[in-house]
């Protein structure tokens, strides 16, 4: 499969200031992380709130400073990318916000809102050129053309959850980042929007990134899982390895709280309670992480961090793990 991006030691942090005479704070957001994706594949990102999942995504479309690290996309590296640069980036990467009503300005009609990608990154675009693909990129996500003159406050959250994925479409991006997308949605509404992505995949050849909390969506939809803790990668593998044999204590404490339909299973299900709080990304545990909260951990844990090896066509960051 071709590679599409390319993310080598990528690091997010965010300096917070303390006051006149004290050091400043940094947040460790995302800490030194090393993966690829694949052309016309669907990776999940996983974990918990905190764990820097948002800030990578952000990251990857511009919206936060990559602060070291490099992040190779068509042969442009993000962490170095000049403006002109990333509006190249923009007209093949698109992002899809968590809450899609908050995503869309209350003062345009939809019109607006979905071309104006197309009028900011093409500005010589003949003005029945930019209709034509509006009106094309509304029916391609099930929007009609007769609400165009409409305001978002006027949709439902699902409908402009659609406004939201037609205005990132417009440009014919390869890759569409997904921060947790379906989140803010109702469960009939998300089951919608989640085939509807799976068919723009399909027809259009994208490539997704799709961010969630929601294990049951991400075993849906995505090909490669990547789960994170405290801004670095636990454990990435496949979708179908990661949920029948998760080898890091923390996938495996992940998978262990999603629910089961069938009752009887649920009720004999034993979930691996993490003990403690997640830790401050302000002043991360030395060594492993994880190791505060891993039920596996010993002494070696918190004197050094693990680096990645191949366990069973994974890739794991776990001393444990053989």
């Amino acid at each position: 499969m071709k590679k599409i991006l390319e993310v080598k030691n990528l690091k997010v942090h965010f300096e917070l200031s303390s006051g006149l005479f004290k050091p400043k704070k940094v947040v460790h957001a995302v800490d030194g992380i090393d993966f690829e994706v694949f052309e016309g594949e669907t990776l999940g990102i996983v974990g918990e709130s905190g764990c820097g999942k948002s800030s990578l995504a952000r990251a990857l479309c511009g919206l936060n400073k990559i602060t070291s690290g490099s992040a190779l996309f068509n042969g442009i590296d993000l962490a170095k990318a000049t403006a002109k640069q990333w509006d190249e980036v923009h007209k093949q990467m698109q992002f899809i916000f968590q809450d899609p009503v908050a995503a869309l300005d209350p003062r345009m009609t939809v019109v607006e809102i979905i071309a104006e990608p197309l009028v900011t990154l093409y500005p010589n675009m003949k003005q029945t050129e930019v209709m034509e693909k509006v009106f094309s990129t509304m029916k391609l996500v099930g929007l009609s053309q007769n609400q165009v003159n409409r305001y978002p406050q006027e949709f439902s959250g699902g409908q402009c959850q659609r406004i939201g994925i037609a205005r990132a479409l417009i440009l014919e991006p390869k890759v569409l980042i997904c921060d947790e997308s379906v989140s803010a949605l109702d469960v009939s509404i998300k089951a919608q929007i989640i085939n509807l992505l799976q068919e723009l995949q399909q027809k259009l050849k994208l490539t997704i990134l799709f961010i969630s909390h929601d294990l049951g969506v991400i075993k849906h939809i995505c090909n490669r899982i990547l789960v994170m803790y405290l801004g670095n990668i636990m454990e990435l593998g496949a979708k179908k390895t990661i949920y029948s044999d998760p080898l890091h204590p923390y996938t495996k404490a992940l998978l262990s709280a999603v629910p089961v339909a069938n009752p009887e299973l649920e009720k004999a299900k034993v979930i691996q309670l993490l003990e403690g709080e997640l830790p401050s990304p302000v002043n991360p545990p030395h060594g492993c992480v994880f190791h505060t909260r891993c039920p596996l951990a010993s002494e070696a844990c918190s004197l050094s961090r693990p680096t990645e090896k191949i366990v069973r066509e994974h890739s794991v960051s776990c001393f444990k793990v053989n």
